[in-house]
């Protein structure tokens, strides 16, 4: 049996030890709370009672900041990797969509200006006249929308990269850049492109795409 001082400094008991594990499971009574055995003259702390430390005993938790920041380490490690290539295709992708556009512009303008102009009279042989006209103007158009098209995916793959999302793409996205007159500066793309594919395959960056 057991006697315990209240909160509001008030003797209470006798109890037995179920009724006190019962108000500590309550939050009734806690590890600071005075209380005394039944035949002692001492008051102690509950805390330092071995008969109710299974209760008392402070539960051992990392500090949330620190666990996070253990949990957060690969895939921030991952982003840190990543984000030099995929800054550096953006910026060439974003490029490549100007001057995709002013080569379509042009395309268009040469196509409708030499069909009506005189420049093609030039050439005596008709074929070639057709051939000129076309590479001027229609297949000039489609062939800059395809490079317009792939600027795009690349910019796309590339936005995917930085936030570590959607890894088939973002390798697409580097594949293209390798590819040769695939973009208006595939030049510039080139380098970044084999930079970009040679950290999407370590094994520690691909594993924290999702």
């Amino acid at each position: 049996m057991y006697k315990i001082i209240g909160a509001d400094q008030k003797e209470y008991g006798p109890v037995t030890a179920n009724q006190l594990r019962h108000w500590i499971q309550e939050g009734r009574v806690n590890g600071q709370t005075r209380a005394r055995a039944e035949g002692t003259t001492e008051w102690q702390t509950l805390s330092n009672f071995a008969e109710f430390a299974d209760l008392l005993a402070p539960e051992v938790v990392p500090p949330p900041s620190l666990a996070a920041s253990f949990a957060g380490a690969p895939a921030e490690a991952a982003r840190s990797a990543v984000k030099a290539p995929a800054i550096a295709l953006v910026i060439t992708a974003i490029l490549n969509l100007l001057l995709g556009l002013v080569g379509l512009l042009r395309s268009t303008l040469t196509g409708a200006f030499m069909q009506d102009s005189q420049m093609l009279q030039q050439f005596n042989d008709p074929q070639i006249q057709k051939m000129v006209h076309l590479m001027a103007g229609p297949i000039g158009i489609v062939s800059t929308a395809l490079q317009l098209f792939l600027s795009a995916l690349v910019l796309i793959g590339a936005i995917k990269m930085l936030s570590l999302r959607n890894y088939v793409l973002s390798v697409a996205a580097a594949i293209v850049a390798l590819v040769p007159c695939a973009t208006p500066c595939c030049v510039l793309t080139l380098p970044f492109g084999i930079w970009a594919l040679v950290v999407l395959n370590r094994p520690d960056v691909k594993a924290n795409f999702t």
